[in-house]
């Protein structure tokens, strides 16, 4: 490649882009800071493969989901249609990097599909983000990748400042009314099922503290699921749902009322949900799926194992027991997100987009 094209400004394409989650505002705000256009939006199969580099089109499709490809055989006869549209992709100049956030979609029904679009679909790609080193070692062996050149660790950009967070710890309690003395668990974000919401009442539920509170904010996939929640909700008490999706102006009134952050995901790779309680100076109760232990430490998080039956009811009690030392946890998480600032995690990035090139 010559100096004059690794100088000029590059063009990428993100594929999909979610305006819910600031990460992807974030990354591409600070790409323009290092060299990259980004342009967003729609999914790879629409993608035309009439565009490349000389027409104007991207330098780089940067892919931050694969496909999922549903149910029966219908999702079997998508397949052959999606790999050979990415050939054409790569055969017409284009370049593609993708960021592995997850091994699968939380809701995918035919994962045999899934796999091996992403198996087949990998020797395309010039390179792979993944947020940590566990992760690299998990999409090696789940995918068949043997190139270890192909990856790239690149952290997952922090949370701080994407939110307003001008409301103290007590005005956050009234409004939700929880008194100055609860201890406060708080879940947030999209209710799944593979997000173990229910099994988080469970073990809550085996708590003794008459002054322990669970605060669940975020909106459940699918009416169905909202029944079940709300019938759980009125047997105990002590646990608070507010179903819906959550603006941004009010993420701060729950995590300000929280003493611990609970992501209790039974499966994932990397959670945006930890990364957001710790640039809120939170400590974190979080399974250890995937990556999740690179990121979080027994300074800052209480860890437990998926397959342990009582391991999230144990982190509960241990969480409450350490009262006088989540602050300082909560401060040393926030340290430690603060270090995966945003123009690092740009700057990075485009130079990934730069090797491709290569």
């Amino acid at each position: 490649m010559s100096s004059d094209k690794a100088a000029r400004r590059l063009k990428v394409h993100f594929l999909p882009f979610n305006k819910e989650n600031h990460y992807w505002g974030n990354l591409a705000s600070h790409l323009s800071r290092h060299g990259v256009d980004v342009t967003e939006g729609g999914l790879l199969k629409d993608y035309p493969t009439r565009r490349t580099e000389r027409e104007g089109g991207p330098d780089v499709l940067h892919l931050h989901w694969m496909p999922t490809f549903g149910h029966g055989a219908a999702g079997w006869r998508r397949l052959p249609s999606f790999l050979a549209h990415v050939a054409r992709l790569r055969a017409g100049g284009h370049r593609f990097v993708w960021t592995a956030h997850n091994l699968y979609h939380g809701e995918a029904v035919l994962r045999a599909a899934d796999r091996l679009a992403t198996v087949l679909a990998t020797p395309f790609f010039s390179r792979i983000i993944v947020h940590a080193p566990t992760a690299e070692k998990l999409v090696r062996r789940e995918f068949f990748v043997v190139s270890k050149e192909k990856f790239a660790v690149v952290p997952h950009g922090n949370y701080v400042g994407s939110y307003p967070d001008d409301v103290s710890r007590a005005e956050a309690r009234a409004r939700l009314g929880i008194s100055a003395d609860a201890f406060v668990f708080v879940f947030l974000g999209h209710i799944r099922p593979y997000k173990g919401v229910e099994q988080l009442i469970d073990a809550f539920e085996e708590t003794t503290e008459r002054d322990a509170r669970l605060v669940i904010a975020g909106k459940p996939l699918g009416d169905a699921t909202m029944p079940a929640l709300r019938a759980r909700v009125r047997s105990e008490g002590r646990v608070l749902f507010h179903d819906g999706f959550v603006p941004d102006e009010r993420v701060q009134i729950y995590l300000r009322a929280a003493d611990v952050m609970v992501v209790p995901y039974l499966q994932g790779l990397t959670s945006g949900a930890v990364i957001l309680g710790m640039s809120f100076g939170l400590p974190c109760i979080a399974a250890d799926v995937g990556c999740v232990p690179d990121m979080l430490d027994a300074a800052g998080g209480f860890l437990y194992a998926r397959g342990r039956p009582d391991g999230l009811g144990r982190a509960l009690r241990e969480a409450m027991g350490a009262r006088g030392r989540l602050v300082e946890m909560g401060a040393h998480n926030r340290r430690k997100a603060e270090a995966w600032s945003w123009d690092s995690v740009a700057e990075r990035t485009a130079g990934v987009y730069r090797e491709a090139l290569r």
